[in-house]
């Protein structure tokens, strides 16, 4: 069974698949499974989008409540913390692409 309270809250955020996938540490066929169903929403799984990006775990799991956990937040910082943790993590993956260059590279030397 699809899960569309996912697949909503991701067009909410006005994001990607990919760059959901990539603010969670996830791939993206991993959150394209939770999306169309194949995989269920763990529990952990819920906790995670809450604290990454405020998804409210009760509505996720159960509809209860509003999408986000924190009625005080705008859309606006919900989007620029989303933007914040994609940035984080396109930094740990360049660094460890570098990292692995030099590595290459030490290796010829």
């Amino acid at each position: 069974m699809k899960n569309l309270r996912l697949g909503k809250a991701i067009k909410f955020l006005d994001l990607s698949q990919k760059d959901f996938a990539d603010i969670l540490g996830f791939n993206k066929q991993k959150i394209t499974d939770l999306v169309n169903g194949k995989q269920n929403i763990t529990d952990e799984i819920a906790l995670l989008l809450e604290e990454k990006v405020n998804i409210n775990k009760y509505w996720l799991l159960f509809n209860e409540g509003s999408m986000f956990a924190s009625k005080n937040k705008d859309l606006k910082l919900l989007q620029e913390e989303s933007n914040k943790n994609l940035i984080i993590n396109k930094i740990d993956e360049l660094e460890k692409s570098f990292l692995k260059r030099i590595k290459e590279l030490k290796s010829l030397i």
